[in-house]
C-alpha cells in the first residue's frame, strides 16, 4: 500500500508523466541555417483571446519582437508548428520532450532546417 501511495504522488506531481509533449510554459533555444542559437521562444497562451496559443520570440540579449500578438503555435501529438507573419516552422518533438527538429519556410518559398533545445 505504501508503494501505491508513493507512485500516486509521483504521477500527480510530475507533469512530464501526463504529457512530455505539452509545451505550454516552456522556453526553447532555437537555431537554424547551421547558425549558433539565435532565438529564445517562450511558449504559452493568451488568456484574453480564448486561450489562443502564442509564443514570444526574443534574441538571446533580451530584445522581444513586437509581433508576438500574431505568432501562434499548434501541437498535435509530437508535431509542433510555429507560425509568424512571414514564416512557418514545422517540427517533431523527441520522446524526452527536450528537443524539436524540423523544416522552416518563409512566404518567399525559402526552406531551411531548424532545431530547438528546451532550456527551462
Amino acid at each position: 500500500m505504501k508503494y501505491l501511495f508513493t507512485i500516486s504522488l509521483l504521477v500527480l506531481f510530475n507533469p512530464s508523466i501526463f504529457s512530455q509533449n505539452d509545451i505550454k510554459g516552456t522556453a526553447w533555444e532555437v537555431s537554424y541555417r547551421n547558425e549558433s542559437p539565435n532565438w529564445i521562444y517562450l511558449v504559452g497562451f493568451e488568456q484574453n483571446k480564448g486561450k489562443q496559443n502564442r509564443y514570444i520570440m526574443m534574441t538571446k540579449d533580451g530584445y522581444i519582437f513586437s509581433t508576438y500578438n500574431t505568432q501562434t503555435w499548434t501541437l498535435n501529438g509530437k508535431k509542433v508548428v510555429f507560425k509568424a507573419p512571414n514564416y512557418t516552422l514545422s517540427g517533431t518533438i523527441n520522446d524526452e520532450g527536450n528537443y524539436i527538429s524540423g523544416v522552416g519556410m518563409n512566404y518567399d518559398g525559402d526552406v531551411w532546417d531548424w532545431w530547438a533545445k528546451r532550456i527551462d
